[in-house]
Order: structure tokens, then C-alpha cells, then sequence
């Protein structure tokens, strides 16, 4: 019976050029996508084009001058892979780039000058590059995983990548330990197949192209996110839209029906806030909006509360489980801080109306209604003030 025997160089080159095509499909796709990954997708675009070209002159080794057949393919790998772990690094939301990767690739491209054109030696070559690549793959890996808290809960594409990138690193150091256990005189030939060399030419195939889908639902997994952001998000302020805070607040009125649980709301307005507009600048304006954002976000999340932007310079604040007496004191607290904060020599007052759900509220409507009502009453009454509904 005829045996199939697996060609390495058909099958690597097969591979990388499935690679390069999704490269190219990256590349293709990077000025249509969100600024936030616009960055990453380009810096790992090139490197998987730079890791497909290597592993092609790699595998047409037999076809090309030495020089360009080891040291090109050395260094396109060595520095293609930097390149993609550099991406997941951006990914994160890191400028700065990772140099253990970067100098791994050049340590890499050192050592095939020196060990494969000055001084040939292919023990010391095989083993000391095979080293670093894992290196490299293992510093990826740990970067994939912490892109990953990039996403929201419970995504999982960055687990393709991180395994792809493990699976790899462990590959190359157990080839890296059979070729020390083999010693020179018995270590293999590139075409020589055994367990350790057929997963370190599959890894080599397919591990680039499976990282590189990998990484393609990483940025549609932060693509989803970023326009959840973007359709909940005020985009001055950062806090919740109206939409979005609202959409809160009737998911907790559903929740607590039946439930004794107390809910409280407070409606916070600006005092004169056109007036600051008029003589300070919209800029201005804007400040003490993101300011104010701010002294919610501070006072409101320790009590398990929700801040939302409703207006121009009007604020929604829900807070489950407090009471009418804790939620008028937390406002209280708010106006005081509020009254002693300067921007640019410039202060500002707010007054805020407090009420809580009675058991017989028909809906969150007319809670939201009393509010609004003591918060009118708290301007009449002069402003720079807290009044609680009835």
C-alpha cells in the first residue's frame, strides 16, 4: 500500500500564502474601521505580511542564494512576529512599544549573520533563534491575554490568539530541548520529520493564519464595544446618555416590583449655566459639565448608584436601595463640594431636587415627576439648594 508522505515546503508555502491573502484582506479593511483600532490592525497587517514572505522564502529555501533564503527569512520572521505582538500591545491601549519582542527579533537577525554567514554554525543558530522565536511567542501570549481586558465581559476571542501563541512558544522550546538532547551529531535535518518537528512545521503553517482570524474577531469584538459605547455614552461627559440612563431606570423599576427595597432619584441642574456659556465660552462650559460628571461619578459610585446626562446641563442620579433621607444628604454633599470648586477662578452652584419611590408609585414616571418638581422648587426658592419631594 503507497504511504502519503506530507512535502514541507509545498505545505508551509500553501499555508503562508493563506496567511498573506488575509493580511492583504486587513490591510484592505484598516481605513474603514474605528480610530480605536486603527493603529493595531495596520501594525499586525504588516507583521503577518512580513511572517507569510519569510516562511515562503523559507520554504522555497532550495530556490534562493543562502543569504536570502536564511537571514531574510530569519529576520522577516523574527521581526513579523514583533510586529504582531507590538499590535496586541496597542491593542491594549499601550503607545509605547514592548522591547523584549523587538530586541528577541533583532537578537534573532544577529545571530543568522553571525552564525549563518560569518562563522556557519547551525547548532548554535537553530537552537539560539528557535529560542528567541519562542520567547517572542510566549511575550505575545501574555499580551494577547491582557488585550483581552479590552473586550467585554465575556468574550472570548482573545483566547484564540493567547492559545495560538502558547501552543507555539511550547512547540518551539521543546524543539529548541531536542536539539540539545540530540546534540550536533544527531540533530535533524530541516526535512527530517519526527513528533516534536511535525507540530513545530504545523504550528508554523497554520499558527500565523489562526492568529490572524484571532485577532480579526478581537477587533470586532471592540468594534461591538466601542459602538455600545459610542449608543450609550454622553460624548462630552462620558456618564450615561439620556437613552441609556433611562433604559437603567426602568430595568430597576422592573426589578424591585414586589420588592420593599428603596429607590431614590436626584435631578441636579446648574445654576445660570447659560450665563457661563454667554460670558465664559462654550469651553468653558464644557469643562464644568466634565467637571461635574466627575463629582457624581465620585460621591455616587461608592453608594452603587447610576449617573446620566439628561440635558444640557441637567443630571439624572439613581440610587437603589437608598433612602430619601440618604439620597437628600448625598445631594447635600454634592452641592457643597460643588460650591467650593473654581475652573480657572471661575465657581458654580447647582440645586437638585430628591425623591423616593412610594409603594404605591404607579411608575417610575411620576417618581422621575416629583423630582422634577422639588428640583423647581429648590431654584424658586433661590437656588444653590437641596429640597426633597412630598
Amino acid at each position: 500500500m503507497a504511504s502519503l508522505t506530507l512535502h514541507i515546503p509545498t505545505w508551509v508555502s500553501a499555508a503562508a500564502l493563506v496567511n498573506l491573502s488575509l493580511a492583504l484582506g486587513l490591510i484592505m479593511a484598516v481605513r474603514g474601521q474605528h480610530p480605536a483600532l486603527h493603529g493595531s490592525l495596520s501594525i499586525w497587517a504588516r507583521g503577518a505580511v512580513m511572517l507569510a514572505i519569510g516562511w515562503l522564502l523559507l520554504a522555497l529555501r532550495n530556490e534562493w542564494p543562502p543569504l536570502v533564503s536564511m537571514l531574510a527569512s530569519n529576520a522577516l520572521i523574527a521581526l513579523g512576529l514583533a510586529e504582531c505582538v507590538q499590535a496586541l500591545n496597542r491593542f491594549s491601549g499601550n503607545s509605547q512599544r514592548l522591547l523584549a519582542p523587538l530586541a528577541a527579533a533583532l537578537a534573532v537577525v544577529i545571530v543568522s549573520i553571525i552564525f549563518g554567514l560569518l562563522q556557519p554554525d547551525r547548532f548554535i543558530r537553530l537552537t539560539v533563534n528557535t529560542a528567541l522565536l519562542g520567547v517572542i511567542f510566549a511575550v505575545g501570549a501574555a499580551t494577547a491575554l491582557k488585550a483581552g481586558q479590552q473586550l467585554r465581559s465575556g468574550a472570548r476571542s482573545h483566547w484564540v490568539v493567547t492559545i495560538i501563541f502558547a501552543l507555539a512558544s511550547a512547540v518551539l522550546l521543546a524543539r529548541v530541548g531536542m536539539v540539545l538532547i540530540l546534540g550536533r551529531e544527531r540533530m535533524p535535518d530541516a526535512d527530517q520529520i519526527n513528533l516534536i518537528q511535525a507540530a513545530f512545521y504545523g504550528v508554523a503553517a497554520l499558527g500565523p493564519a489562526v492568529a490572524t482570524l484571532g485577532f480579526a474577531l478581537m477587533c470586532n469584538d471592540r468594534l461591538s464595544l466601542e459602538l455600545r459605547r459610542v449608543a450609550e455614552q454622553d460624548a462630552l461627559t462620558g456618564i450615561s446618555n439620556r437613552r441609556h440612563i433611562e433604559r437603567l431606570a426602568s430595568r430597576i423599576w422592573h426589578k424591585r416590583q414586589g420588592s420593599k427595597a428603596p429607590l431614590s432619584v436626584i435631578l441636579v441642574d446648574i445654576d445660570f449655566f447659560k450665563q457661563i456659556n454667554d460670558s465664559r465660552g462654550h469651553a468653558q462650559g464644557d469643562a464644568v459639565l466634565k467637571r461635574m460628571a466627575e463629582l457624581m461619578r465620585q460621591l455616587v459610585e461608592p453608594a452603587n448608584g447610576q449617573v446620566g446626562r439628561i440635558g444640557g446641563e441637567e443630571f439624572l442620579i439613581l440610587l437603589e436601595g437608598q433612602s430619601l433621607g440618604s439620597a437628600a444628604e448625598l445631594a447635600e454633599n454634592l452641592r457643597a463640594i460643588t460650591a467650593r470648586e473654581r475652573l480657572d477662578g471661575m465657581g458654580w452652584t447647582l440645586s437638585a431636587g430628591v425623591a423616593q419611590a412610594t409603594p404605591d408609585e404607579p411608575g417610575f414616571e411620576t417618581l422621575l415627576r416629583r423630582a422634577d418638581q422639588a428640583l423647581y422648587a429648590a431654584k424658586s426658592a433661590g437656588r444653590n439648594r437641596v429640597m426633597q419631594a412630598q
